[in-house]
């Protein structure tokens, strides 16, 4: 039984639907180009911390390096493991807390 309830669709309605069909069939497939990254490459995480604010660590695992700008503090509560460093752009004592003994890393000591 037909479902007289929906109006038929129209002619122009089928024939843009047919064209954005063939036109997404016939663009070419996009490609992300490489971005170079100079030093940024060498970290997994950057955080720009001016103004003392905080870069939260907690249940994750980071395989890489973590890179604190400004006057940043990094409050590493965890769970969690740091495969790697933990720099510092300032050479402020106290940017950095690990308030848990579980937690694992970082592979060099940051300024406490």
């Amino acid at each position: 039984m037909l479902n007289k309830s929906h109006p038929p669709i129209s002619r122009p309605f089928v024939s843009i639907l047919a064209v954005l069909s063939l036109s997404a069939l016939l663009n070419p497939e996009a490609q992300a180009a490489l971005i170079p990254l100079g030093d940024a490459a060498d970290y997994a995480v950057l955080y720009e911390g001016t103004g003392g604010h905080n870069l939260s660590i907690t249940n994750v695992t980071i395989n890489g390096n973590v890179g604190v700008g400004g006057t940043g503090v990094v409050q590493y509560s965890g769970p969690g493991t740091i495969n790697g460093r933990v720099d510092f752009s300032a050479a402020n004592g106290g940017q950095f807390h690990n308030t848990n003994g579980s937690n694992v890393g970082p592979v060099s000591s940051p300024i406490q």
